[in-house]
């Protein structure tokens, strides 16, 4: 139970801070090498 209300306090707390998208997060670790194009399971299966 305490675990729940930290969890949403943190989430409240964070509600302001900037998001980055899931592709522009692949793009910078296919950059720094540690993602290749083919090692991402969400592409395997064509989500």
């Amino acid at each position: 139970m305490w675990e729940d209300f930290y969890d949403a306090l943190i989430a409240r707390q964070r509600a302001d801070e900037p998001r980055e998208s899931l592709e522009s997060v692949r793009e910078m670790l296919k950059q720094q090498g540690k993602l290749d194009d083919c090692s991402c399971a969400s592409q395997k299966s064509g989500l």
